[in-house]
């Protein structure tokens, strides 16, 4: 592995392609589906990556470098063409979190490189101590196939965890990229005159803004896990990887990790499917769960005691658990109000499921809804004034809003056929929801706040449901 430290990026016929308008040495990272990392380029996994061409000083070896954020992660791609000697190429990245422009490397500052084995480090560049063919935190395949190491890839692809370099959605980092060829030692980078020693020099990468994803449960890959996508259908990206069925995705309140059900318990887990806990509970069953807007709280349902479900609040650090309801009827589907101190809920004591709300210690119970059918799976407003919840009341589950005492109902789907679980986008624009309205299995749709703009976001032959918007 060659290890001789590159001070100054000699480039020539740089190229951006497809970003001139946002400057030579800035970049707009899209959000994409996660690709593999395995050595093998592929146009399709990097579909909508942004890209970067630049040649090695000796205008022998061009490289071509894709970068994509997905479900957390930076994915950087160094695809290699027109390399008539063979020479190895040996991959930088160069990152600084809070792009400080400073002259010299700060304690934040990350250099990942790969070659015949993978190296990161931070706060110092061309340290080689820490270097393994498999990082803790990163992932990459190097250069040379790992048996024989002789043989050179076509492609280097990276995975570094976002949360690691401490950079989030939206934000403009410093970058600079660079490969250089072994044994001949000429380098190409980006952006020209970038000094590896000079963080000054480096061009700035910014992320597009993550505007909204959403989780849900799918039958896809034959068990039932937990996926996520963007709120515009795009971008699916697989969570849970478990036996048994994983359902009811539902994000913490600061958007940071999903909760779910499963039949051995409770769980919460980050978007990258990484950090599984599970939720503790002096009861054996928690479903339906449903944070408090501070996230101190849970509230659920468990038919632990007696024959019926009734709604039980949690506290996350004590454990310690207070059942709400106790009669003879079913409780479902509870949600915190925004406020925080009231939560809602349906229940059919009367024959038909109704939309009530009581106290978080269970009283000061309120009916919203007497309709000669079903009103169920209620879902309040960021700000508090609608609900939008599913009714059988015309003779098929459809998609209703109303005021927050119960009063202005109005419909908005009328297909005649099942529409359910109802959710609200963090800005209140948007309605997230299930419908079996193609061949029968459960696909997710979106519409606007008053049912018009109605959008297909799955297609596929298994049962997608239970959306959840990130906060």
């Amino acid at each position: 592995m060659p290890k001789s430290r590159v001070a100054h990026l000699a480039v020539i016929g740089f190229t951006l392609l497809g970003l001139s308008a946002l400057g030579q040495a800035t970049i707009e990272i899209p959000l994409g589906e996660a690709p593999d990392i395995d050595g093998e380029f592929t146009a399709v996994e990097w579909t909508g990556a942004a890209r970067v061409d630049f040649s090695t000083n000796h205008g022998e070896t061009v490289t071509a470098v894709h970068l994509l954020q997905a479900a957390g992660e930076l994915y950087v791609a160094f695809e290699f063409f027109e390399n008539p000697t063979g020479e190895l190429i040996v991959p930088e990245i160069l990152i600084d979190p809070d792009n400080a422009k400073s002259a010299g490397w700060e304690a934040d500052d990350w250099w990942f490189h790969v070659s015949a084995q993978n190296c990161d480090d931070q706060g110092t560049y061309g340290n080689y101590s820490r270097c393994g063919l498999v990082r803790p935190q990163w992932s990459a395949r190097p250069n040379y196939a790992p048996e024989p190491h002789s043989i050179p890839l076509p492609a280097i692809e990276v995975r570094i965890p976002l949360p690691m370099i401490e950079v989030e959605s939206g934000s403009t980092f410093g970058l600079a990229l660079a490969a250089r060829s072994w044994p001949s030692d000429t380098a190409g980078g980006w952006p020209s005159g970038a000094s590896a020693d000079n963080p000054a020099t480096w061009g700035e990468a910014t992320l597009e803004v993550n505007t909204g994803v959403i989780a849900f449960d799918s039958a896809r890959t034959g068990n039932v896990e937990i996926f996520t996508m963007r709120a515009d259908g795009s971008g699916s990206v697989q969570v849970t990887r478990r036996p048994g069925e994983d359902v009811a995705a539902v994000w913490t309140p600061d958007g940071e990790r999903i909760t779910f059900s499963s039949r051995t318990g409770a769980y919460t887990v980050r978007p990258d499917g990484i950090d599984l806990r599970e939720l503790g509970s002096t009861l054996r069953s928690m479903s339906q769960m449903n944070w408090s807007p501070d996230g101190r709280r849970i509230v659920f349902v468990s038919s632990d005691i007696g024959a019926d479900t009734e709604i039980f609040v949690i506290d996350v650090d004590s454990g310690e658990s207070n059942q709400l309801t106790d009669n003879d009827c079913g409780d479902f589907e509870p949600v915190w109000l925004p406020t925080g101190d009231r939560i809602g809920w349906s229940s059919d004591p009367y024959g038909q499921a109704d939309i009530f709300t009581m106290h978080a210690d269970g009283g000061n119970v309120i009916r919203l809804t007497d309709s000669p059918g079903h009103d169920s799976y209620p879902c309040w407003s960021p700000d508090g004034s609608r609900i939008v919840f599913c009714s059988d009341r015309t003779g098929a589950w459809e998609i209703y809003v109303m005021d927050a005492d119960g009063s202005d109902v109005e419909q908005l789907t009328n297909a005649g056929s099942f529409a359910g679980s109802p959710r609200w986008s963090p800005n209140g624009a948007q309605i997230v929801f299930e419908a079996r309205w193609d061949d029968d299995d459960a696909e997710i749709y979106v519409m606007n706040a008053d049912g018009s703009g109605v959008r297909q976001l799955t297609d596929n032959e298994a049962d997608d449901r239970r959306p959840s918007w990130r906060p």
